[in-house]
């Protein structure tokens, strides 16, 4: 686990420091001057961002505002000696590389851990107080460098720092997790989710010529592909999905999706065509059956055929690689 140990020491030490300037600040202000936004969301619009591994002096990424673009460069060796420690899985170019599918000039950008270990989150501000992410990780063995749009408007800052806040039974705050929050505009924190379900699952039955896949990264891509059993793809499908409800004590979920392109997969090529598709589904999973997962087409795709509101059982399957 990463830094949780350091954290109750740590968040102390930032707490007394963003104290003590609050109570100068407030000090040094008229009693009737009007409230501003907190100062670490102004200071949070960070143009650059370093993120580190074990090598607190040279980054393992770093990440770049420029010419309205956000540009990121990994360290090769740190990287991969990190995750895979397998060059032949690093999807990557030396040199910097642009994260693509912005929907607007960046403001701000974080990179920072969401969860109990290393796992880089770039975070990206767009006006409006949109925000778009991107798994740094994935990247590395998919190269993918599209970023995600999530569920939120009008924030206006990044931060880093501790999730998970609970109370010991010694009446001390600890946190399980790292995480980075999106900040409004009177200071409220919105924790960034990831997609914490399996990210791969398949479906195929035994006398079916077909095989029917949903990649679901952490990051919030969807993918459903339809494949023959030599893998051959006839069809691929590409966007977004966001969480609309869950719950974790019956293991059902229910997400949104917008897909944005389709590619049909013929002998005599691939034509890809746009869409503006959009659907619901939910995945649930029943107590005792931890390696299957019921996945329930509620709008718009009939996964595998089999028709809407049925649930059809997928299982793990093979993870995309780009």
């Amino acid at each position: 686990m990463k830094r949780i140990a350091l954290l109750s020491l740590g968040v102390l030490l930032l707490a007394t420091a963003c104290n003590n300037n609050t109570k100068q600040e407030k000090e040094t202000k008229a009693v009737n001057e009007p409230q501003q936004a907190p100062a670490e969301t102004v200071a949070s619009l960070a143009q650059a961002q370093d993120y580190f591994l074990w090598n607190e002096e040279k980054p393992a990424i770093k990440g770049e505002i420029k010419d309205g673009s956000v540009w990121l460069t990994f360290d090769k060796e740190q990287v991969v000696y990190q995750t895979t420690n397998d060059e032949e899985m690093y999807r990557l170019p030396d040199w910097p590389v642009e994260v693509e599918g912005l929907r607007g000039e960046p403001q701000g950008i974080c990179i920072a851990d969401i969860g109990q270990d290393f796992n880089p989150i770039l975070c990206v501000l767009l006006p409006e107080g949109k925000v778009q992410v991107l798994s740094l990780w994935n990247s590395m063995v998919t190269g993918d460098l599209n970023a995600t749009l999530m569920p939120f408007e009008g924030m206006v800052g990044l931060e880093a720092g501790p999730g998970g806040e609970f109370e010991t039974e010694d009446g001390e705050i600890g946190y399980e997790y790292m995480t980075i929050y999106a900040v409004d505009d009177q200071g409220g924190k919105n924790e960034i989710p990831l997609y914490l379900l399996e990210h791969n699952l398949e479906y195929s039955e035994d006398h079916d010529v077909l095989v029917y896949r949903l990649h679901l990264s952490e990051d919030w891509k969807m993918m459903y592909v339809v494949d023959d059993r030599a893998h051959n793809r006839t069809e691929e499908e590409r966007g977004r999905f966001w969480e609309i409800e869950s719950d974790w004590d019956n293991m059902v979920f229910r997400f949104g999706y917008e897909l944005t392109e389709g590619f049909v997969y013929s002998e005599n090529g691939v034509k890809g065509t746009e869409e503006n598709a959009k659907g619901v589904f939910e995945i649930r999973q029943n107590e005792g059956e931890w390696d299957d997962f019921y996945v329930i087409p509620i709008e718009n795709i009939d996964f595998c055929k089999k028709g809407m509101n049925q649930p059809v059982k997928f299982v793990r399957g093979s993870a995309y690689g780009g």
